[in-house]
């Protein structure tokens, strides 16, 4: 099945209501933002809350600390990507789709944003938007070799047997490995 993916329609309305702090840019380098990572971290994504709570099984309220730190930090990546692994877990992939949707709308300037949310939406099955996402962030990001990456894995999912996958010298720079030759490990 494929989801639906729909854009999220209160950022607006929760911006109106946020207190000072809220919805901060994980990737803003100014010491009121570097303060408020800080102290979501270590109190939401912490050993004694989030992890204890994720390895006991209790996945509710491990989310309840996700879910916190998405409303304080929209884009932080970590978050994000244990928001998606949760919501899988429980079965409801798909609600991870608002929490990506505030983060790309509130700051479309990032591309790895934009990218990680490309390929959530390939894991969840909705390929094509995944794959112009993935576009969308490399146009902005050229340099950003983990977009380029999950782009190079989707279209190779997606190629015919026995057809190429990419054009014909669109990925030809990327080196991989310790040998910086592809397949060396």
């Amino acid at each position: 099945m494929v989801a639906q993916v729909m854009p999220l329609d209160r950022p607006a309305e929760e911006s109106a209501r946020a207190l000072p702090g809220q919805n901060s840019d994980y990737f803003a380098r100014d010491p009121a933002t570097l303060g408020v990572i800080e102290e979501v971290e270590r109190y939401h994504l912490s050993e004694d809350n989030f992890w204890r709570n994720y390895r006991d099984g209790h996945l509710e309220y491990a989310s309840n600390d996700l879910i916190f730190t998405l409303r304080w930090l929209p884009n932080h990546p970590r978050a994000l990507y244990l928001m998606e692994s949760i919501c899988a877990q429980m079965g409801r992939a798909e609600d991870a789709i608002p929490y990506y949707e505030k983060a790309v709308t509130r700051f479309p300037q990032h591309a790895y944003t934009r990218a990680q949310y490309g390929a959530f939406l390939i894991r969840l099955g909705a390929r094509e938007v995944g794959i112009q996402e993935l576009r969308t962030a490399i146009a902005a990001d050229s340099t950003l070799v983990q977009a380029r990456a999950w782009l190079q894995e989707a279209l190779i999912r997606r190629a015919p047997p026995g057809g190429d996958a990419l054009p014909r010298g669109s990925g030809g720079g990327a080196r991989t490995g310790r040998g910086n030759r592809p397949g060396t490990p």
